[in-house]
């Protein structure tokens, strides 16, 4: 016999079956409430940042770049179409944009073939420009704005980096009346454009970081401090705080303010460096001098040899790979000679990279080693993502070992750090020699039966030296003969990915987001594993 069921479970299901009920919210929120990230930070003439959106809706933007005259991101509109979107304000509290006399007018020096450009009003006047850009959700997006005055103006200038393509794009320049002033003010928020009240029912949150200021002299400056503000909405679904090396704000839909109170700061830990690549334009971003390779170390260390030597060795060992990525930049490397070999995904108090050895004493071919193995780790712009084809950088960076150390056994002949440091050229040579003895690739078998033999093995555990060793030493060739492809290994975690991915789609993804020059090699190292990566589509 069944049992009755109770009308208080009749209810209980009704309501939960039932949708959300739009009229319970405050009758003054029809959008989601405009949150913002207020950066402190010095008038500047350059202002880096990085957007990921994880959450977004139609009607969305995401401001990544703003400051006292105008702002910049990325905007999801409807029917699937997102752009970049660059505004600049004009002077003054008008909103007819038509009733602006032309002498006070927001002036176009600039813009893009692909780039649309138009006035707007309503929330102010200026110009606006728009890039139609298929952006992704999870993927970070990277921009520049700068500032140049010219008497009574200033050009505002926004750049866009395109990961398909590699390279920055120069999107618009505006000038406007702001007697001569640089950027000020700066700030990051997201906004919903709907205002159709169910779009308050849905969640936007994003990712903002690694923000860098260039004041009109002196180095770039991190921003590592935001404070958490918003519009005067009554809605309470907001929040704000950091996460990792990154800030982030969401709004909308169910977000609870579980992070950072309202209206109070929040501080990150130092990230990377903006960037390396040349800006052209109206602004030259022309990096310090402190800004280039400097190994540092760890002076308290028990290195058992004196410190200029240690430096001399270190600075040698990454010398070999270093001219090979003139577009890098790198902050500070620190180095202990004990607790590794390993390199820290934490970074130090200002940003500096961690390096860790195993070694002491004048064994300088064990110096060189292991701090080459670490430095290539630096230069694929290590993660702490997916491991299951981590053993492929591994093997990368078992190479540069190798690499560096035979480098550095021919300059060594010629220019040692010291005079009477030329004969251990040899012995440089000879530790690489008895490296590439140790692990040949077994007679009869090439690199992708080599690997489909030892593929489980490989991805359960990626530090398998001699295992590593044998890849590497099928690779080194294609670098010896062409250093001009260590720079293509820069891209590698370029975009960290969680989940775990077969090596060929891992291999098609490096492809995917590297510079169109560096495409053609990476065809040919998934080659040798016998992976197919066509021209255009993924890895069969």
């Amino acid at each position: 016999m069944r049992k009755p069921v109770s009308l208080a479970l009749v209810l209980l299901a009704l309501l939960l079956a039932a949708p959300p009920v739009l009229a319970e919210m405050p009758p003054d929120v029809t959008a989601c409430r405009s949150v913002h990230l207020q950066y402190p930070g010095p008038q500047a003439v350059a202002f880096y940042n990085e957007v990921t959106v994880d959450q977004s809706a139609e009607g969305t933007y995401f401001c990544a770049c703003g400051f006292n005259m105008g702002y910049y991101g990325i905007q999801e509109l409807g029917d699937g179409k997102k752009v970049v979107i660059f505004s600049v304000w004009e002077g003054g509290k008008q909103n007819d944009a038509n009733a602006v006399d032309e002498a006070r007018r927001v002036k176009l020096i600039y813009k893009d073939d692909k780039v649309r450009t138009g006035r707007f009003g309503g929330e102010g006047t200026g110009g606006q420009s728009f890039l139609d850009y298929d952006w992704k959700i999870g993927q970070t997006y990277r921009f520049l704005v700068t500032a140049a005055p010219d008497g009574d103006r200033t050009a505002f200038a926004a750049w866009f980096w395109l990961p398909e393509s590699g390279e920055w794009k120069h999107l618009a320049t505006f000038s406007t009346l702001a007697d001569g002033k640089l950027l000020g003010g700066c700030y990051s928020f997201i906004e919903d454009f709907r205002r159709n009240k169910v779009s308050a029912t849905k969640v936007r949150k994003a990712r903002f970081g690694n923000a860098w200021l260039k004041a009109a002299s002196g180095p770039w400056q991190p921003v590592l401090r935001a404070g958490f503000t918003a519009d005067g909405s009554s809605a309470t679904s907001i929040d704000a705080g950091v996460d990792g090396d990154r800030f982030f704000l969401a709004t909308g839909g169910d977000t609870k303010n579980s992070g950072t109170p309202l209206g109070q700061s929040m501080d990150r830990p130092p990230a990377a460096l903006p960037p390396g690549n040349a800006i052209p334009g109206p602004v030259t971003i022309a990096w310090p001098a402190e800004h280039k390779l400097d190994i540092r170390p760890d002076p308290k260390g028990e290195w058992g040899a004196s410190l200029a030597d240690v430096k001399k060795v270190l600075d040698s060992a990454a010398g070999a790979l270093w001219p090979n990525f003139p577009e890098r930049k790198l902050t500070p490397i620190l180095v202990e000679p004990k607790g590794g070999p390993i390199t820290l995904f934490q970074r130090g108090p200002a940003g500096e990279y961690q390096v860790r050895l195993n070694t002491g004493s004048t064994f300088w071919c064990q110096y060189a080693y292991q701090f080459a193995h670490e430095f290539c780790h630096i230069m694929c712009n290590y993660v702490e993502d997916d491991q299951s084809n981590k053993w492929f950088e591994e093997s990368l960076c078992e190479m540069a070992s190798i690499y560096a150390l035979r480098h550095m056994s021919e300059t060594w002949k010629k220019d040692p750090p010291y005079p009477n440091w030329r004969d251990y050229s040899k012995a440089l040579n000879d530790y690489a020699d008895d490296l590439l003895k140790k692990s040949p690739l077994p007679a009869g078998q090439d690199l992708a039966a080599w690997y489909k033999a030892h593929e489980a093995e490989l991805r359960k555990e990626p530090c398998e030296r001699e295992l590593n060793r044998v890849a590497s030493i099928v690779l080194l060739p294609m670098f010896e003969e062409h250093p001009a492809n260590w720079e293509a290994v820069a891209t590698l975690n370029a975009a960290p990915v969680k989940e775990p991915r077969t090596f060929p789609k891992y291999l098609a993804d490096w492809y995917a987001r590297s510079p169109a020059k560096h495409q053609p090699f990476i065809r040919q190292v998934a080659a040798k594993f016998g992976v197919e990566i066509p021209a255009a589509g993924p890895a069969k």
